[in-house]
């Protein structure tokens, strides 16, 4: 299996360390959202964590402020000032920040996958773990074996309550939709939720072998 580089937007990030350098606001409006172990860049997450702190005990966030925190942990004072005078616009920070959660998001539910193929939790051996969309639908991890002709499938719900049997039912279209020629004999499915799965979602799970997964055991793999 080639190596895939994981799910990641380095010009959103920028535009969010831009957008925070212009305004000092903009940590305050994301310092609950927008964790650096989000970022994929990792002087991008250097340059969170400090702004972070800086602003926790009310220091000043600006170009030369962020700039003698970093010194010599790899950030020059350019990458600073080419952030901030590219961001296309400070207003549209909170959506740069959300399209840097739900890269993150997406590497964690793969990097999730390939762990549970690596100990052979998935009753199959994926050949290729990733995504797929097309012009109106997408499926968060897509894992496959096309010798055996096999197929998972799995979405995930990031709200603050339970998975229900809704999400299943719009990942079993979606897989429907991949599997229009029928190319698939064998088509597995995974849910991973935020806050755990309703009671209906978990008999259903129990009777057809549906992988459920919640967001402790994406962070702790031993948990059970």
């Amino acid at each position: 299996m080639s190596r895939r580089i994981p799910p990641h937007d380095l010009d959103a990030e920028r535009s969010v360390i831009g957008a925070a350098l212009v305004r000092q606001q903009v940590v305050e409006n994301l310092k609950h959202t927008l964790d650096p172990g989000d970022f994929y860049g990792s002087q991008n997450a250097t340059i969170w964590q400090a702004m972070l702190d800086m602003h926790d005990v009310g220091e000043p966030i600006d170009v030369v402020t962020v700039a003698a925190r970093v010194a010599g942990q790899g950030v020059d004072h350019e990458t600073l000032v080419q952030a901030m005078a590219e961001v296309p616009s400070v207003s549209a920070h909170e959506q740069y920040a959300k399209t840097v959660v739900e890269a993150s998001r997406r590497r964690r539910l793969l990097s999730h996958l390939a762990t549970l193929a690596q100990r052979g939790e998935l009753a199959f051996s994926p050949e290729r773990i990733g995504r797929w969309w097309n012009d109106h639908e997408e499926i968060a991890v897509v894992a496959l074996n096309q010798q055996s002709s096999t197929l998972l499938v799995g979405e995930c719900d990031w709200r603050d309550q339970p998975a229900n049997l809704a999400l299943l039912n719009q990942l079993r279209h979606k897989a429907a939709i991949l599997n229009r020629g029928g190319e698939w004999k064998t088509i597995r499915y995974a849910l991973f939720s935020k806050c755990g799965f309703t009671a209906d979602v978990r008999t259903v799970a129990d009777v057809e072998g549906i992988l459920l997964v919640s967001i402790d055991q994406m962070t702790n793999p031993l948990v059970s």
